[in-house]
């Protein structure tokens, strides 16, 4: 993964640090998979899962709700505004999601051959991770082209935090190298199983109600 400079533009930080997330999204859906089809309890990669999501996917969201999502609101446009409201929603969801993976893991750490522990991990897990999955296909594809189109003229975001967009993570590398020592432990996990639709136009399911579109810069 690209090491963060003071010259990046946000959204560029931010695109790269989802591709780092999304294959560690279709790990998790590939590990639930297995562990459907009644893989061996891996307790201590479960709890490290997790803490990618609470310590890498939570800085990533907390830079988002920080900086980038006022900053869009800032324009005064109530759709997008509206939009961004969404995104904040699916923030607090796979926030929620995670605290309930960090619970039934325990349990079934504790009990590896007791189903309902395994189906709710499996459960909340394929949750999270098509959450997960459209919500960064939004931001790629309309909430960060559209903060792209607004800078264009003034560079304001960009002033916005005159410091810079530094990761503030120790060392922002440690999980790239875990994503890929994880993809070389996968490769007998199931493929064909996981399909996270990261594209979530035209589907009636796995989004909120009502959900107001993203204003497309074009």
């Amino acid at each position: 993964m690209a090491t963060e400079t003071h010259l990046a533009p946000l959204t560029q930080v931010l695109a790269e640090e989802h591709r780092l997330i999304q294959r560690t999204v279709v790990l998790l859906a590939r590990y639930c998979a297995r562990l459907r089809h009644g893989g061996e309890v891996d307790a201590a990669l479960g709890r490290q899962f997790l803490r990618f999501f609470r310590v890498f996917a939570a800085h990533h969201m907390r830079r988002e709700e920080q900086v980038l999502f006022p900053w869009v609101r800032s324009h005064g446009d109530p759709e997008n505004d509206a939009a961004v409201a969404v995104l904040l929603a699916e923030h607090g969801e796979s926030r929620e999601l995670i605290s309930a993976l960090q619970s039934v893991l325990e349990a079934l750490a504790e009990s590896p051959e007791a189903i309902e522990p395994r189906a709710c991990f499996c459960a909340f897990g394929e949750r999270y991770a098509r959450l997960l999955s459209e919500h960064d296909w939004k931001e790629d594809h309309l909430l960060y082209p559209l903060a792209d189109f607004l800078d264009a003229a003034s560079h304001d975001l960009q002033a916005h935090c005159p410091e810079g967009f530094v990761s503030c993570l120790e060392d922002p590398d440690e999980f790239s190298r875990w994503v890929d020592d994880v993809e070389a432990l996968a490769w007998a996990w199931p493929r064909e199983e996981v399909d996270l639709h990261a594209d979530p136009r035209g589907r009636d399911h796995g989004h909120l109600e009502n959900e107001p579109p993203l204003q497309d810069p074009t």
